[in-house]
């Protein structure tokens, strides 16, 4: 094996640790991870999301909103169903969950229900201030992702393409 080679197998192999092939589990009892979407609408328009495309959605029949609270809960109810726990809640799918301004209560429920290993969420960050950063902490999130697509305003191959806020 070469020196790369080595080094790909090592990596496999860190990889695969801990994970379980679904087709030794399947059929499974309980679900490794759901997305729940809190808000399937964007502030950003950016080109490789559907979701920022406006004029595709109306197309598609797609309406935009926001998750309520007690429907977020029913869901996180049916979840505390299952025979097992969640490996990963991720609260985030197509649209920036901090245009709900009840995720850090989202966050809290799943959390007091114990539905899953890990709760996390993906976000452009840009609605992410003082207070939305210490209730998502004091409500408990696991992990957070920054989503960023790029770091000027122009469409690194076309100067005039710019990535828009809407």
């Amino acid at each position: 094996m070469t020196l790369l080679s080595d080094r790909i197998e090592k990596h496999r192999k860190n990889i695969l640790q801990g994970y379980v092939f679904l087709a030794q589990v399947a059929p499974l009892d309980t679900p490794f991870t759901i997305l729940i979407d809190p808000a399937n609408a964007c502030n950003f328009r950016c080109v490789f999301c559907p979701t920022g495309d406006g004029k595709l959605l109306k197309q598609v029949g797609r309406p935009k909103g926001r998750m309520k609270l007690d429907l977020f809960c029913k869901i996180i109810d049916d979840i505390a169903g299952f025979k097992e726990r969640l490996k990963k809640l991720q609260l985030y799918k197509d649209g920036e969950p901090l245009l709900n301004k009840s995720l850090p209560d989202m966050v809290a429920y799943a959390k007091q229900r114990e539905v899953s290993e890990v709760v996390e969420t993906t976000t452009n960050a840009s609605l992410l201030d003082a207070d939305m950063a210490e209730g998502l902490l004091s409500a408990g999130l696991d992990q957070i992702r920054i989503s960023v697509e790029h770091v000027s305003p122009y469409f690194p191959s076309s100067p005039d393409i710019f990535y828009l806020k809407t």
